[in-house]
């Protein structure tokens, strides 16, 4: 048996990718005088089949040459030939020998190899994964497979398997022959999963994929709108109220409103509820009526929390700086008694050292300054 390429380089085995054609070439010839035999009868037999016709190579003389179609043998493996080579005046040769029916090569999503995917994705959002198992000798997609199919599995965040979280799915086949693997994100809690997915079809190289996935909280925007804040804190004179205003967006759904939030104050050992007067914006009055700053201003620290299931947790710190009571504008009421009372303290005083004098000076005396 010669190389077909090569019909000077002799091999015993040969081989060839299922469902391709590949050609066998043999040289029958005198033994002792070398020279090829013509117009022999070349025939080889395969697979319980007829009989078929070796032909005249018309290229390397004194060679004979056949085409087999490696499709006929179903499935791929090792088979048997056998070789009959006859001429009238010779000795009938016969040789048994093989060929190496191989699979088709295959890539997956573009690669030869196993494929890796890691992904993040919002919780309670849809998100599906598309395969393309494709055939690279013909540089088509491969449809109607025998096997396409995932198993998956959670785990904790170091890794390590969660007991009794786990199953198993098949891949849904689209029309252009991809194939996609709805895991039912949306329906999934916050977590870690592993999924393995596994294409197959007889004659073909199986491919894999690992993913690893891990559905995660989504995100929140918040814009405080409070009068007089600054930084952190805002100034409020005792008895007046404190006007606060919270707008939420959701950074993960294009910024639309975010409705739905637990929003409340958390100030003095007490918590104060927001109220959502709009979709997205929360309101809370603060009444500062009950706070004692009579004597000194009461600075109060407080933190805003905010809270929606299957969003990240905030919260925002807030001091509230309750001023002295002010009986006119700038001046508070405390202050304004301690003046009041000092400017009454020295009048009496004034009076008080008055009539002393008075009841000290003799009457005579008193007579002759009213004369």
């Amino acid at each position: 048996m010669h190389d077909y390429d090569d019909s000077l380089n002799l091999i015993t085995e040969t081989s060839q990718r299922f469902g391709e054609l590949m050609n066998l070439t043999f040289s029958y010839y005198n033994n002792d005088t070398l020279s090829p035999l013509k117009d022999a009868t070349f025939t080889y037999e395969w697979l319980n089949l007829d009989p078929v016709q070796f032909y005249a190579d018309p290229i390397n003389e004194g060679y004979y040459t056949a085409t087999i179609d490696t499709s006929l043998a179903e499935i791929w493996g090792i088979r048997s030939i056998i070789i009959n080579a006859q001429l009238e005046n010779h000795t009938t040769q016969t040789l048994l020998t093989s060929i190496s029916i191989m699979k088709r090569l295959t890539s997956l999503n573009n690669k030869t190899d196993l494929v890796y995917i890691s992904s993040k994705v919002w919780v309670q959002k849809a998100v599906n994964f598309t395969f393309s198992y494709k055939d690279i000798l013909s540089d088509s997609m491969v449809g109607g497979l025998e096997v396409a199919s995932f198993t998956w599995q959670e785990l904790y965040e170091n890794g390590t398997i969660i007991s009794g979280r786990d199953g198993s799915g098949t891949l849904m086949q689209n029309m252009d022959n991809t194939y996609t693997l709805d895991f039912k994100t949306e329906l999934k809690p916050i977590g870690y999963y592993f999924l393995y997915v596994t294409l197959h079809k007889e004659n073909y190289e199986s491919k894999s994929a690992l993913i690893s996935l891990e559905l995660i909280l989504r995100e929140f925007d918040a814009d405080i709108d409070i009068e007089n804040l600054a930084g952190n804190q805002v100034d409020v004179v005792q008895g007046s109220d404190v006007n606060l205003e919270i707008s939420l967006i959701d950074l993960t759904r294009g910024n639309i409103p975010l409705e739905n939030v637990s929003v409340y104050l958390s100030i003095g050992g007490n918590e104060y509820p927001f109220i959502e007067s709009s979709p997205g914006t929360y309101s809370l009055v603060f009444e500062t009526e009950h706070i004692e700053a009579f004597f000194a201003p009461n600075l109060l620290a407080g933190i805003i929390y905010l809270n929606i299931e299957n969003f990240t947790s905030q919260q925002v710190g807030i001091n509230i700086n309750v001023q002295m009571e002010e009986i006119f504008p700038g001046v508070s009421a405390f202050y304004f008694i301690l003046i009041s009372a000092a400017i009454i303290g020295v009048v009496g005083s004034l009076i008080t050292y008055r009539v002393v004098q008075q009841a000290r000076i003799p009457k005579f005396v008193k007579k002759v300054r009213k004369v």
